[in-house]
């Protein structure tokens, strides 16, 4: 089974190397392709491992940092600016396991679903849909290195 993640998190890799740069692309794609790759990249990683998975989605943070800890550490001259780093790297990886519909709440922004909010009385509803819905993992241009690490190792990692 891990054979089979690794050859999905890459075709998704493959797309998400093509759609990142065009601007023409809604956010809610992109943001969706990442959250799909990261998540079938960790799902093969504890496969590869001997672990077993679920239908959990939460997986990318718990795996993620890990590797990339194991990966990078000794590449910075301090462990506080690896800390700085990593601190960064865990946020991204928890913001992309939030993209999951069933992990957005308590707050409900997700890449694949339109949802509903209610103002602080659980009153007027307001629609939400993720076309029109700015995703933070994609347009911080501050997580561009972050984002760039991750293409390596995946591309690294997921090589016929």
């Amino acid at each position: 089974m891990a054979e089979a993640f690794q050859k999905q998190a890459r075709c998704d890799f493959e797309w998400l190397r093509k759609i990142w740069p065009d601007d023409k692309i809604n956010q809610c794609h992109k943001a969706h392709i990442l959250q799909m790759c990261l998540e079938k990249y960790s799902k093969f990683h504890l496969l590869s491992q001997g672990q077993t998975i679920t239908n959990d989605h939460k997986c990318v943070a718990k795996v993620l940092p890990r590797l990339f800890q194991e990966r990078y550490e000794n590449n910075y001259p301090s462990q506080k600016q690896f800390r700085i780093v990593f601190g960064k790297y865990r946020d991204f990886c928890n913001k992309v396991d939030e993209l999951t519909p069933s992990l957005s709440k308590p707050n409900p922004t997700n890449c694949e679903y339109p949802w509903e909010t209610t103002d602080i009385h659980n009153e007027n509803p307001r629609s939400h849909a993720p076309c029109s819905t700015t995703f933070p993992v994609v347009s911080d241009p501050s997580l561009e290195p972050i984002y760039r690490k991750i293409l390596a190792m995946i591309d690294q990692d997921t090589r016929p």
